[in-house]
């Protein structure tokens, strides 16, 4: 039987606050309990082991199924600012940062100075984030949205 996380809006705070960390650390380390057999898990370890010596490893990076956990919607907001004096990037990359809407932040080159992964439960959610932290931010100047159909197989 598979297990799944209860719906986002079952979710405590604490939970999603943990999800949203979870999601946004690209070096997520899963531990490995020490097998000396040739077990399943004393193979991985035994590879882990391998690739750390030769310093290959970064660790594991969860798979999420957004599906599963009540947050089906995906979003890439490109964000404009009305400057790009540091203070102001970095300010608004925290404010960013502060949602738990926001999967991940990229500051980019070309015409817009950020690009926002948003994942939610409709486009109720995506709106009330974009009148929030987009539109209504008062250091921004222009956006374009773009709503995910699916993603590719990897």
């Amino acid at each position: 039987m598979e297990r799944t996380l209860p719906p986002a809006d079952i979710l405590t705070a604490d939970e999603r606050a943990a999800l949203v960390r979870l999601i946004r650390d690209h070096v997520f380390q899963a531990r490995i309990e020490d097998a000396s057999d040739g077990s399943p898990t004393g193979l991985v370890r035994q590879f882990v082991q391998r690739l750390k010596r030769k310093q290959a490893f970064k660790g594991w990076r969860p798979v999420i199924d957004r599906e599963k956990i009540g947050l089906p919607v995906t979003a890439f907001i490109a964000v404009k600012l009305k400057s790009q004096h540091h203070e102001m990037l970095s300010s608004y990359s925290r404010d960013l940062m502060s949602c738990s809407d926001v999967a991940q932040v990229h500051m980019v080159s070309g015409k817009f100075d950020f690009l926002v992964e948003f994942w939610g439960r409709d486009l109720a959610q995506l709106e009330a984030f974009r009148r929030t932290y987009v539109n209504g931010h008062p250091a921004v100047s222009g956006t374009e949205t773009m709503i995910s159909y699916g993603r590719s197989a990897s």
